[in-house]
């Protein structure tokens, strides 16, 4: 624990904090504390902390970098754009600080968004995506043996109504995200192209 002489003396939680839903710099100061391992925060952020009450703002982006309120922002998830099945043509997308208590329409609009804007989707702008299919719940889990989709679990679609956490989707999760027909007669006849 870290040691807090100041507590007492601290001035009302700048916005930093409570954007993450915090009430004071000793709640801040407690779950720090906690964070431990790889994606714990830097040891530099906690004590300049406790020296100064006040930096919260100024350590916000090493607080964001080193993942401390990766639970309490959002999580990182993967989506697997699938462009072609036969051909195996899949391109990823790390999406991070995602809410899991999002539906499933408001995650296929802010997927539709970044394939308009970053250059690095250009290929996929004429597909028509329209369907999500969860690939793997979490990380080191069971992946299906197809490389492309997950054929097995089709009770594993997310429609636009369903929340991701309702669906088991955790930090970490890989999300198919394809064109339903394509994928229909891809199920039919499952053969792998050259």
């Amino acid at each position: 624990m870290l040691p807090v002489d100041n507590a007492k003396n601290l001035s009302p939680p700048p916005p930093a904090l409570l954007r993450y839903g915090l009430e004071s710099h000793l709640e801040l100061l407690q779950k720090l504390s906690r964070v431990d391992g790889p994606r714990g925060c830097s040891p530099l952020a906690k004590r300049q902390l406790v020296k100064e009450p006040s930096s919260v703002s100024r350590i916000e982006a090493d607080l964001n970098s080193s993942g401390c309120f990766s639970t309490m922002v959002g999580v990182v998830i993967t989506i697997r754009l699938i462009r072609d099945f036969e051909y195996r043509n899949v391109k990823l997308m790390v999406m991070r600080d995602v809410d899991l208590t999002c539906s499933g329409a408001e995650l296929k609009t802010s997927i539709l968004k970044r394939v308009a804007e970053e250059s690095a989707f250009v290929t996929l702008r004429r597909s028509d995506l329209n369907t999500l299919k969860i690939h793997q719940l979490s990380a080191h889990q069971y992946k299906d043996q197809n490389l492309v989709v997950n054929l097995d679990r089709d009770d594993w679609v997310i429609e636009d109504s369903d929340r991701l956490e309702d669906k088991g989707v955790r930090a970490e999760a890989e999300i198919s995200f394809y064109n339903d027909d394509a994928y229909r007669s891809f199920k039919r006849n499952p053969v792998v192209k050259w």
